[in-house]
C-alpha cells in the first residue's frame, strides 16, 4: 500500500472505556464535534444585558458570587425576572426570553418561608401572581447527589427550557468545595447540560470570608469556564447598599451599580460609588493587560513587565505573581517555565471535555 492509498482509507473507530465504564468511540467523537470553517453557526441569542451588555446567552452559564447576606439572591431574583418578563425592578437589567420559554428556578439552601418569599418577590417583579413560564423548587431537603439528579431530570424533562437558575450551586457537592474531581464533574455536568439543551444556567456561589475570590476548586473552576461572573458586594461604608459589578464576561464589561431594598421588599437602584477594587480584581487587570490570551511569559520577564504597568518593587512584583498563580489568575508551566493567563489555559482544554463526554448522559456521574 503506498502513501496516497493509506491516507485515503477510511478509518477504523477505536472504543476505549471511560471512568465510567462505558464505551466511547474516540473516532466518532472527532466525526461528530470537528470544527467547519465554512458552516453558518448563527450567534447565541442573548437572554439577559446588563446596561445594554449581554451577560447571558445560550449554550453558556454564568456565576454569581458574594459574601454570606451580600444580597445575592435578591440580584438573581432580579435577573430571573428580567429574563421572564423582559424587565425587572433594577432599571438596565434587561431580558430577551420568548413567551413561550421556559425558566427553571432551584433553591438549595433556603427554608421553604424564605424561598417563597423570594418567588414571590421574582414574581411581583413580573408582574403576575403565578407567571406561567416560571416553576420554582426548594430543595433544602433533599441530599447533595438527589438535588443533582433531580435537576437533571427537570432539565431533560421540560418542553421548551431557555434558563435554569441554581441558588446555592456548592449544595450539589457531596465532598465540599475543595474536592477537585467532584468539581471538575459538576463543570462538566453544566458544560454539557447547556451545550446537549441550548439553555443558559445561572449559578450562585459564595466568596470566600478573607477575600473576595470564589470558595474552593469548585469556585476556581466555574469562574474560569463561566460567560459572566458577576460579583455582589455591600457597601463597607452603608449597609443597606450593595453594588453589583462585572468581575469577567466574554462580552464587555458593564459599569457597576449600587441598590437597596425599597419599602415593598424590592431592589431599586441607588447613586453610590462603588467599593474599592479587591485585590484580585485589581492584579487579574493587570496581567490581562500584560498577558493577551495565549501569550506566555519567564517568570523573569513577568515581573518586569509588571513592575513596568504598576510603579512596584521587585519583590511586591513577585509576591503579585505567586498570589495570581494560588488564586486562579496564572497559571505556572513548570517544563517551560513560564506563565499564561489560566482562563486561557483552561479554554484552550474546553474543547477536551466535550471531546471526552460529548453527552451529558456519558460524562462519569
Amino acid at each position: 500500500m503506498d502513501r496516497k492509498d493509506f491516507y485515503k482509507q477510511e478509518a477504523q473507530p477505536v472504543p476505549r472505556q471511560t471512568d465510567n465504564n462505558r464505551s466511547f468511540d474516540p473516532a466518532a467523537a472527532l466525526i461528530l464535534h470537528r470544527i467547519d470553517p465554512m458552516a453558518e453557526i448563527m450567534e447565541p441569542p442573548v437572554l439577559i444585558h446588563i446596561k445594554y451588555q449581554p451577560i447571558a446567552t445560550l449554550g453558556n452559564f454564568s456565576l454569581l458570587i458574594g459574601k454570606a447576606k451580600s444580597r445575592k439572591t435578591f440580584s438573581v431574583s432580579c435577573l430571573t425576572a428580567a429574563a421572564a418578563s423582559g424587565s425587572c425592578s433594577l432599571e438596565g437589567i434587561r431580558g430577551n426570553l420568548r413567551a413561550a420559554s421556559k425558566i427553571l428556578y432551584f433553591d438549595t439552601e433556603q427554608s421553604p418561608f424564605h424561598a417563597q418569599r423570594t418567588v414571590k418577590r421574582i414574581c411581583k417583579q413580573i408582574g403576575q401572581d403565578k407567571p406561567v413560564n416560571l416553576d420554582a423548587f426548594g430543595l433544602r431537603p433533599l441530599e447533595p447527589k438527589e438535588r443533582w439528579i433531580t435537576i437533571d431530570h427537570a432539565i431533560a424533562n421540560t418542553p421548551g427550557l431557555a434558563m435554569v437558575v441554581i441558588d446555592g450551586i456548592v449544595d450539589l457537592l457531596t465532598h465540599g468545595v475543595n474536592d477537585e474531581e467532584e468539581a471538575t464533574r459538576l463543570t462538566t455536568a453544566l458544560l454539557c447540560w447547556t451545550q446537549n439543551y441550548n439553555i443558559h444556567i445561572i449559578t450562585v456561589l459564595h466568596q470566600n470570608k478573607a477575600d473576595f475570590n470564589a470558595r474552593g476548586h469548585i469556585g476556581t473552576y466555574l469562574v474560569n469556564k463561566a460567560e459572566s461572573v458577576l460579583s455582589v458586594t455591600k457597601d463597607p461604608k452603608h449597609n443597606d447598599i450593595s453594588v453589583v459589578e462585572s468581575v469577567y464576561c466574554r462580552d464587555k464589561d458593564f459599569q457597576p451599580f449600587a441598590f437597596t431594598i425599597n419599602e415593598e421588599g424590592l431592589p431599586v437602584l441607588i447613586d453610590a460609588s462603588p467599593p474599592e477594587t479587591s485585590k484580585w480584581q485589581s492584579i487579574s487587570d493587570i496581567m490581562e493587560k500584560i498577558l493577551q490570551p495565549l501569550k506566555a511569559m519567564t517568570r523573569g520577564h513577568l515581573e518586569s513587565e509588571y513592575m513596568k504597568h504598576t510603579g512596584n518593587c521587585r519583590k511586591t512584583a513577585s509576591n503579585h505573581i505567586k498570589y495570581a498563580v494560588q488564586n486562579g489568575i496564572l497559571l505556572k508551566d513548570e517544563a517551560a517555565k513560564s506563565y499564561k493567563l489560566y482562563h486561557s489555559a483552561v479554554h484552550e482544554e474546553e474543547n477536551k471535555l466535550f471531546s471526552l463526554y460529548p453527552n451529558y448522559e456519558d460524562a462519569p456521574f
